[in-house]
């Protein structure tokens, strides 16, 4: 019983995070989008979510000195008080600076952490939510122009699809050149053939492009977007 009771507690932890962050990442994106400077922002978010006033009061005053967002959040979960986000909250952050792309992450991650907020995470659902957030997290990452290998290493790592030795030698085959597809291959047990047909099929398209010069328009991120809509799906139908 104490078990069980502590399981339904964490759940209910678990699904007010994911609550707080789908509100913060929403209405984030809708400063940025709005052109609502940065240090207003977070003044305005510290305002708006008093949970997390002494977070985001830290990350105004760090990023006022200069700091980038997601450092000073690093800085404020490791030094000072460990209100952590939900694991790859900081990680993206980070992409969304280092592309520029903050408006485009604010969206994708607003619908994560709502999809997530609306299930209960054991068994197959738990597992449905990986890997739409996996794909999504993926898609978001490679249209944002960093190399496929960074992207594996940050999304693999904050999603627990795969053991650790597993990515580390997934992300070290694609830094030798050889595809996602052919990567995927070799650790089947992990990956379904669905995810290796739409993945083998967005990286021809890619491949094909390149040799003929030609504009790929983003197959790969594209498959990837399908991938992560799928299991969307899945996990909506299982509350039917």
């Amino acid at each position: 019983i104490s078990f069980c009771r502590g399981r339904i507690n964490m759940d209910k932890e678990l699904r007010q995070k994911l609550k707080d962050q789908a509100l913060i990442c929403g209405l984030w994106g809708s400063f940025i989008g709005s052109g609502v400077p940065i240090l207003e922002s977070l003044d305005a978010l510290a305002d708006e979510f008093r949970t997390y006033n002494p977070k985001f009061s830290h990350v105004k005053n760090s990023v006022a000195t200069g700091r980038t967002i997601a450092s000073a959040l690093n800085d404020y979960d490791k030094n000072i008080k460990p209100t952590r986000f939900t694991p790859e909250f900081n990680p993206l952050i980070a992409v969304g600076e280092k592309t520029g792309s903050l408006d485009i992450l604010f969206k994708r991650m607003e619908r994560l952490y709502d999809l997530g907020a609306q299930n209960v995470f054991d068994g197959n659902q738990a597992n449905l939510f990986n890997r739409y957030s996996l794909y999504s997290q993926l898609a978001y990452i490679i249209d944002s122009g960093l190399l496929l290998s960074e992207a594996l290493d940050i999304t693999f790592a904050t999603t627990k699809v795969l053991p650790q030795n597993v990515l580390t030698e997934l992300v070290a085959n694609v830094s030798q050149n050889k595809t996602l597809e052919e990567s995927m291959k070799i650790f089947s047990g992990y990956f379904s053939k669905t995810e290796v047909a739409l993945i083998g099929a967005g990286e021809s398209e890619e491949i094909s492009a390149l040799i003929g010069a030609r504009k790929s328009e983003g197959a790969l991120s594209r498959n990837l977007d399908r991938l992560a809509d799928h299991y969307a799906k899945h996990l909506e139908y299982s509350n039917l």
